[in-house]
């Protein structure tokens, strides 16, 4: 994918106080710093007012309560590491991974997939549709009971555009070890000289390179996805024990209610699942190019014995560079992240359920 999308997500994110200014990281300037200050004190005293205006969940069970304070409190600590933390602290980190992208990214041009920004722009800009379309449809039905809950979905879509943005540089880096990929196939295909010493180095490097664009990526992000992903089972849980036992507290038609939270609510757990595939998709593909060596080994049953040596260290360097996406090093994030996603929020849901009714019972 070319790095003009990039660029265009970061017009976008600076305007949220989400990323740099462009592609070419600078220090930021005193104004620059005192708008992503600006930002999130907004943000603040909005979730201040917000809570207050609830008068501190004090209406709800206590487990409730626990959990919309506790999800608040993620979604806050999540606006701050994004726009202070990223913003104001990590311009090495930025740079690394800008210069690492720009540096591969001739593994993209020779795929010569020119149909791939299409298709980047256009997934870009229905999950903003999406979700305006279902903030819209909300403020239209709950217009009057809306209140100071508009600041949700200011913070939603700040949650949403921080996926967004991992999303896109995930697939630049899947786009990259494709291109590695289709490298070594055609070296595999071609190979006559065995020039194994000159060659396969190159591939090595280039694998060590992205190896360390993964490593910068998870130490600029790996924050924010954890507190993506913890935000995703509170705000499922939420939305579950509201269905549950919206019977006791009806202010609008259930359907209504039933659209409405389901829409807003597909647009942020969907995204949640697709940036955790997305993940999966390079871990998967840099797996595709360890399997690759091997076949080459394989394949050249005749080479010499230093050649086989060659070869045999070139398999186990791809091995030990493979890439890992962390949730700030707390775990490895994959396909079966979405399973003990589902595990924590089953366990979670019965356990809210069980102290509600309690607590309904005493009432």
């Amino acid at each position: 994918m070319a790095l003009q999308v990039l660029s265009f997500v970061f017009k976008l994110g600076k305007i949220l106080a989400l990323t740099p200014s462009s592609l070419t990281i600078k220090q930021e300037s005193v104004i620059s710093k005192l708008y992503n200050v600006l930002i999130l004190s907004l943000l603040s005293g909005g979730m201040f007012v917000e809570i207050s205006e609830k008068n501190f969940y004090s209406e709800l069970i206590f487990v409730k309560k626990v959990v919309c304070i506790f999800g608040d409190l993620i979604i806050y600590i999540l606006n701050f590491y994004s726009i202070i933390v990223m913003g104001l602290s990590k311009k090495k980190s930025w740079k690394d991974l800008m210069d690492n992208l720009e540096s591969t990214e001739y593994l993209v041009r020779i795929q010569n997939r020119k149909n791939d920004r299409i298709w980047y722009f256009l997934g870009t800009g229905l999950a903003n549709l999406y979700y305006f379309a279902s903030i819209s449809y909300m403020v239209y039905v709950r217009y009057d009971s809306m209140g100071w809950r508009y600041l949700n979905h200011v913070q939603g879509y700040l949650d949403l555009y921080q996926k967004l943005i991992q999303w896109v540089i995930i697939k630049m880096v899947w786009a990259r070890y494709k291109g590695l990929k289709s490298l070594l196939s055609a070296y595999k295909q071609k190979n006559q000289n065995r020039q194994f010493s000159t060659d396969l180095k190159r591939f090595e490097y280039i694998m060590s390179q992205l190896k360390t664009t993964v490593d910068v990526f998870n130490e600029l992000f790996g924050w924010p996805l954890l507190l993506m992903i913890a935000s995703t089972i509170i705000q499922v849980l939420n939305t579950i024990d509201f269905i549950i036992f919206y019977h006791n507290e009806r202010l609008e038609p259930f359907d209504s209610f039933l659209v409405n939270t389901f829409l807003v609510t597909t647009a942020l757990v969907s995204g949640t699942i697709v940036l955790i595939l997305a993940c999966d998709s390079v871990v998967k593909e840099a797996g595709a190019v360890v399997t690759l060596g091997y076949d080459l080994r394989c394949c050249l049953k005749t080479a010499q014995f230093l050649d086989d040596l060659k070869l045999k260290k070139f398999t186990n360097f791809l091995e030990k560079n493979l890439p890992k996406f962390t949730a700030a090093n707390f775990f490895h994030v994959g396909r079966w992240t979405i399973l003990d996603l589902f595990e924590t929020l089953i366990t979670f849901l019965i356990i809210m359920i069980q102290f509600g009714n309690s607590a309904r019972k005493q009432q």
